[in-house]
């Protein structure tokens, strides 16, 4: 996971794959949220979260933000894993697509609405 906020500030971590990070720096980082980036799915690098949350003593709340539906994507298999691996005063929330048959929009429009809902979601705005 890379970090790019200041360790005494962030309240909140989002958590995400490559892809939704570079959505989020367009918007500018905002110091209560730290981002977090998760390389690899297998092996899961449980330890590596657990340790990289305990660096943030303020920290209240972990997100996983994937742009996949909630049914599709790494939702199912990373959520129990992350669970685990973060201190039990952190609550683990999530932010996603709703569930639907297909993971596009269909509609270019469409599609740049839903992906500021899920920043937005994200970052609690």
């Amino acid at each position: 996971m890379d970090g790019l906020l200041s360790v005494k500030d962030a309240a909140k971590m989002l958590a995400c794959s490559e892809a939704m990070l570079r959505k989020w720096l367009h918007r500018g980082l905002i110091p209560s949220v730290k981002i977090g980036r998760v390389e690899l799915l297998y092996p899961f690098p449980g330890a590596e979260i657990g340790e990289y949350a305990r660096r943030y003593p303020n920290l209240n709340e972990v997100v996983w933000v994937q742009e996949e539906p909630r049914n599709m994507g790494a939702r199912k298999f990373v959520l129990p894993k992350i669970r685990d691996a973060l201190p039990q005063s952190v609550a683990l929330l999530d932010v996603s697509r709703p569930e639907r048959s297909s993971p596009a929009e269909g509609y270019p429009a469409a599609h740049k609405a839903e992906q500021e809902r899920i920043v937005a979601a994200a970052y609690g705005s």
